[in-house]
């Protein structure tokens, strides 16, 4: 019998609609369109990712997820395993690969510790479980603290 966590998969796609959010104002967002994906944030710096990039990454790879997520649950609000642990490594990938080229900051180790996280779900045979059981509350304030530091604002 499949076992579903509804309860921990609520809290943790609760969790993931924050790290969504984006509280740039709607100037900003005409004056800069957000790039279709974080690989093609990712593959438009030559060398180094750039802090700003680097949280524009982050904010793109974490509204990914929810997306991905939100269309992975099932009708009864449970989401599968092998489906929880794809989106969890796409998400890990592509942060992955940002911070790849990422400077020392404040930004890169908010951002690392968060990919990390999500990097341990997705390897755990219960990736909601565990995922569900990370302090993401605070990782994601760690995140949205650095980006707004350097003046792009997010909401993780």
């Amino acid at each position: 019998m499949k076992r579903y966590r509804i309860l921990p998969a609520a809290l943790f796609c609760t969790c993931l609609a924050a790290l969504a959010a984006c509280s740039g104002t709607d100037d900003e967002k005409a004056a800069a369109p957000a790039p279709a994906s974080p690989a093609a944030v990712a593959a438009t710096t030559d060398s180094a990712v750039d802090d700003a990039t680097l949280c524009k990454t982050m904010n793109i790879a974490g509204k990914t997820m929810v997306t991905d997520l939100t269309n992975a649950q099932q009708s009864e609000g449970g989401v599968l395993p092998a489906d929880a642990k794809k989106v969890f490594t796409k998400f890990h990938d592509s942060a992955t690969k940002a911070l790849a080229s990422a400077g020392d900051s404040e930004v890169t180790s908010a951002s690392r510790k968060l990919t990390d996280e999500i990097g341990k779900a997705a390897a755990s045979a219960d990736p909601i479980g565990v995922a569900a059981d990370a302090n993401f509350t605070e990782l994601n304030a760690d995140l949205t603290t650095a980006c707004q530091a350097i003046g792009v604002k997010v909401n993780f």
